[in-house]
């Protein structure tokens, strides 16, 4: 059996924290690098997947709408946390 390649993760600079496109593609890799949330975003497709079957149109779109902003709220926090702590680790010498 082959030896499987081990994917490395982005580094983070200061450019890529400059670069809004390029820091959700950074944190969007480390993401799909993790088996768990690999299996948690499984399980989310999986349960949207029941709640399809359940729903009329009208209760479904109002769900999706409800998913988008929760979903923007989400990726809002991930860009605001990854940037301040790139720059806590560059003001106490971490790197960077």
């Amino acid at each position: 059996m082959a030896a499987r390649k081990k994917i490395e993760r982005p580094t983070l600079d200061p450019d890529i924290i400059a670069d809004e496109e390029q820091l959700f593609e950074a944190i969007e890799k480390v993401c799909t690098m993790d088996r768990r949330w690999q299996r948690l975003r499984q399980a989310v497709r999986r349960r949207q997947e029941d709640l399809r079957r359940l729903a009329d149109n009208e209760p479904w779109s109002a769900y999706l709408r409800l998913e988008e902003a929760v979903n923007a709220r989400a990726v809002r926090e991930h860009d605001l946390l990854v940037r301040w702590a790139f720059d806590e680790g560059r003001r106490f010498g971490g790197g960077g």
